[in-house]
């Protein structure tokens, strides 16, 4: 079957910061990302939070 996971993520660089926001699966979708010998992997969960680096 079909599914859409949908993520995304937005930067903002100043000088030398770069920060950025982000989300994977933002729907939350359970589904099967994998099968093998009869094990199912299922596919992570929603994930958001801030990175923040620094460029040199």
């Amino acid at each position: 079957t079909a599914r859409d996971v949908w993520g995304g993520q937005l930067a903002w660089a100043h000088d030398d910061i770069v920060t950025t926001l982000y989300v994977t699966n933002a729907s939350d979708l359970h589904y099967v990302a994998a099968l093998n010998s009869g094990l199912r992997f299922e596919g992570p969960p929603r994930q958001y939070g801030i990175r923040v680096a620094r460029t040199f």
